[in-house]
């Protein structure tokens, strides 16, 4: 992060699944950080956009404003993340859950095993451990997204509500993505 002329140059990783190429998020938003060594957890924010999707606004309820101050008729309340990465929401069972995960599981150990062989034991170590107590045991609490190309293989990002929060954060799991500077 040096400066030149133009000022200081900053530099930000976009994360992408591995399987489908797809944008799933970035390291720019405020809440970033790594839980128990195998998902990126990211905290989101409820903005308001314009017709042309650009950002006119914060959150109004948590700045002490009223919802509807001042918005534009046309203008649309998002969710930052799955605005800015064009995540789409799709949804599960439990059972239609296990499937899916089983199988991503599978191909992500694969693409472990041909490109960081040495992180395969502790991802199917901490990938199990996490499922089953941060996933399985709370699962109608989430919701789920997949990314643009919409492709059922591809990675998957949990979004929850935590006790008492007005935005959700996003759980992605981290082995199936490859982060690009930019």
């Amino acid at each position: 992060e040096s400066a030149d002329a133009r000022g200081p140059v900053f530099k930000m990783y976009i994360y992408k699944d591995v399987f489908t190429g797809d944008e799933m998020l970035s390291d720019s938003y405020l809440h970033f950080k790594e839980i128990d060594d195998i998902v990126i957890e990211v905290g989101a924010k409820t903005i308001t956009i314009d017709d042309s999707g650009v950002n006119i606004g914060g959150n109004p309820s948590q700045e002490g404003g009223d919802e509807d101050e001042g918005v534009d008729d046309s203008a649309q309340r998002v969710i930052n993340v799955v605005h800015s990465h064009q995540l789409v929401q799709t949804q599960y069972d439990k059972k239609s859950f296990l499937g899916y995960f089983k199988a991503y599981l599978k191909r992500v150990t694969a693409h472990l095993e041909a490109t960081n062989p040495s992180r395969v034991e502790a991802f199917k170590k901490n990938i199990q451990k996490f499922a089953s107590e941060k996933i399985l045991s709370q699962f109608d609490e989430f919701s789920f997204y997949t990314g643009s190309s919409m492709d059922p293989e591809g990675a998957l990002a949990l979004a929850w509500y935590p006790p008492e929060a007005v935005d959700p954060m996003f759980w992605f799991f981290k082995d199936g993505l490859k982060a690009e500077k930019v």
